[in-house]
This record gives C-alpha cells, sequence and structure tokens, in this order.
C-alpha cells in the first residue's frame, strides 16, 4: 500500500535544496548576516510546513485505509452472519416439509381400517387361489347341462304393433351359459350374428319339432358342429352381454326378423342361400355378411 503524494515529497526535497543553496550561496558572499539568518530561517520554515504536509497526508491515507478494511470486515461478518441464517431457515423449512409430510401419512392411516394383531393369512391365500383354480377349471371344462329341467319359458304374445315379443326373464343361469355356449362356436363372434344364432336356438325350444329345453337342444346328435367337434367354449363375458339389456333387446330383434326360422348354414353353404318358401320373395335372412344364413326346416 503506497501513503502519501509523491509529488509532497518532490517539493520537500527541492525546497531542502533551494535553503541550502541560499545558505551556500549567503555563506560565500558573507557580505550581510541578516541575510544569512533570515535565508536559514525561511529554509527551515520551508522544511517544517513540508514535513508537516507530509505527516498530514500520511495521517489521512492510514485513516482511509484503516476505514477500508475495517469496512471489509464488516462485510465479511455482515456475509457470514447472513449464509447462517439462511442456512438455519433452509434447515427449518426442511423440517416443517418432513413434519407435514408424517402428518398426512398419520391422518391416512386414520382412514384405514387397522389390520389385526397376528392374523395368519396363509389360509385365507390358500382359500383364494383354490377359488381361482376352480373357476377357470369350469371355465375350461365347462359341458352344456343334459339334465331334465323344466321347460325354458319362453313366451310369445301378439303386441300392439302386430309383432311378437318374447319374455326371457325366466331363463336360468343355466340356460344362460348353454345358450352362449353353442353361440360361442357357431356364430360369427362379435357381430349381431351372434344374437341370430341365440335367436334360432330358441325358436327350437319353442317349437313343438324340437326338445323343450336349451341343454336337449344344443346337446340333440348331429345337430350343431361347435358342440360335436369341441369349438364350443365357455365365455363369461359372452353370457353377461348376451343377458345384458342389450343383449336380450338383440335377442327379442333376431327372433322377429327369423319369423320361426330354426335352422341356419354357415359361410361354406353361401351359395345355397336363397328366396324359395320365404314370403315376398325374401332371401334368407343374415345379421351379418360373414355370419350365417337362416331358413326353415327342409328349406335349403
Amino acid at each position: 500500500m503506497a501513503f502519501g503524494n509523491i509529488s509532497s515529497y518532490v517539493a520537500a526535497g527541492q525546497s531542502a535544496n533551494s535553503a541550502g543553496a541560499q545558505l551556500f550561496a549567503a555563506q560565500r558572499s558573507r557580505s550581510n548576516p541578516d541575510q544569512i539568518l533570515k535565508a536559514a530561517m525561511q529554509a527551515r520554515a520551508e522544511e517544517k510546513l513540508n514535513v508537516m504536509k507530509i505527516e498530514s497526508e500520511l495521517a489521512q491515507t492510514a485513516v482511509k485505509a484503516t476505514g477500508k478494511v475495517a469496512n471489509q470486515a464488516i462485510a465479511s461478518e455482515a456475509d457470514m452472519r447472513v449464509s447462517a441464517i439462511k442456512g438455519k431457515t433452509q434447515a427449518m423449512a426442511g423440517k416443517v416439509a418432513m413434519l407435514g409430510e408424517t402428518a398426512k401419512m398419520f391422518k391416512n392411516d386414520r382412514r384405514r381400517p387397522k389390520a389385526p394383531v397376528n392374523v395368519d393369512y396363509s389360509e385365507l391365500l390358500t382359500d383364494a387361489n383354490k377359488r381361482v383354480t376352480d373357476a377357470q377349471d369350469k371355465i375350461t371344462n365347462f359341458k352344456p347341462t343334459t339334465m331334465d329341467t323344466p321347460p325354458a319359458q319362453i313366451s310369445e304374445a301378439p303386441s300392439q304393433n302386430g309383432s311378437s315379443s318374447y319374455d326371457l326373464s325366466k331363463l336360468t343361469d343355466d340356460d344362460w351359459n348353454n345358450l352362449s355356449y353353442v353361440v360361442s362356436g357357431e356364430a360369427a363372434r362379435g357381430t349381431k350374428d351372434e344374437y341370430g344364432v341365440a335367436a334360432s336356438v330358441l325358436n327350437r325350444v319353442a317349437s313343438s319339432k324340437f326338445p323343450n329345453t336349451i341343454s336337449a337342444v344344443i346337446n340333440a346328435p348331429g345337430q350343431y358342429a361347435a358342440i360335436r367337434d369341441g369349438g364350443a367354449r365357455l365365455e363369461p363375458a359372452l353370457t353377461a352381454s348376451l343377458r345384458s339389456e342389450t343383449g336380450r333387446a338383440e335377442i327379442i330383434k333376431a327372433l322377429e326378423t327369423l319369423n320361426g326360422r330354426t335352422d341356419f348354414k354357415g359361410q361354406a353353404l353361401l351359395g345355397n342361400r336363397s328366396s324359395r318358401g320365404n314370403e315376398n320373395g325374401i332371401m334368407d335372412p343374415m345379421f351379418h355378411p360373414k355370419g350365417n344364413f337362416y331358413h326353415f326346416p327342409g328349406q335349403t
């Protein structure tokens, strides 16, 4: 760090040199002692004045330097305190957040039923697995019922518009399972042909020319290839679809379209589809281009 002004030192040196030169000149002349004394006093005064200026500047420089150092120390201390406060604030925020999460956890726990203490769940798990296995076996090994059951209650009565209405509410769970079982293998899946096959089976049940139960109709020898060849399967989703409100409505429509038709043929015999024996010369009805065509017995 530099103290003082260089020009002050130079001026002091020049003043001293000037005073010395005056004294030297006065001593050489020895002509006027007063002049020599005057010159000496003037040189001394100028020397003291310059020294005082230099000391004053040094003192001011020292004060400024001390103030700057003090300010730096104060700023550094302030930074340290601010950093410490920030650290404490962040730590407190973390603790508050942790307490909030803990409170949520306890709140959620209070809403959940408490599990009994020392409960052995292995027996429950075994029972659940057995139920699942039994259900899968039932679907895989399903066979249409062959026991004698009461005739399916398919009532037919004229409606106001002269068409027929059918009451499907009397069908049992076994009836619906057997109906969907034959539909799964005989219909064009995912189309309204499913309702057509179901309606044709129900027409057989309602006819005096066929057995009066769904089980007996679909198990009759040589009637349904899917039953004979094992192409049919139990599909709970299909059963639910057929017996739903929408499914029942579509079956009713199919029954009206078939108008008592009990037989159908697949795509392999589509060339035999005709209008022979049909009212107004209409073609044998179909519910989908890739599905079956439906006809009366002995018509094709």
